[in-house]
């Protein structure tokens, strides 16, 4: 599920803090573009899918709806772009993954669940490392 927060003040207008569940993963969203629509369902596929977990349009659709308005069909066409660009995003009977992961949801949840659970760190060392972690499995995520 994804959740957004209004970023107040005057300079803010029209932009949202987007979060993926469970990864604390967050984008800028400005509304009046649909261009950032494309990174959102990225994100979506980046943090929320593996081979095992596939996802499909309707969902997708669903998770993004809180914050930008769009249907299947939307959805379907800009992950025809993606892979189209290059990005390798696979298709199953059971709905779509992107097939670049060196760690499964399931290790990724697991790691951040344990840095949540640890009692020997604060809440703000937990978030600060909780960021590094997830910055980190990205940018192996998308070497592989």
């Amino acid at each position: 599920m994804i959740s957004r927060h209004k970023i107040s003040g005057a300079q803010a207008k029209g932009l949202f803090l987007v979060q993926a569940k469970c990864y604390n993963i967050k984008v800028e969203v400005k509304m009046e573009s649909k261009k950032y629509l494309i990174i959102l369902i990225l994100k979506i596929l980046e943090t929320n899918t593996d081979k095992d977990h596939p996802i499909t349009q309707t969902q997708i659709a669903k998770e993004i709806s809180d914050v930008y308005h769009c249907d299947r069909k939307t959805v379907g066409r800009n992950i025809a772009f993606l892979i189209k660009v290059g990005y390798p995003i696979v298709k199953t009977t059971k709905g779509y993954y992107l097939d670049t992961k060196t760690f499964t949801v399931d290790e990724t949840r697991f790691i951040m669940e344990s840095i949540y659970k640890n009692p020997e760190k604060s809440k703000i060392e937990k978030e600060v490392i909780a960021r590094k972690i997830s910055r980190f499995i990205y940018k192996i995520n998308r070497k592989t």
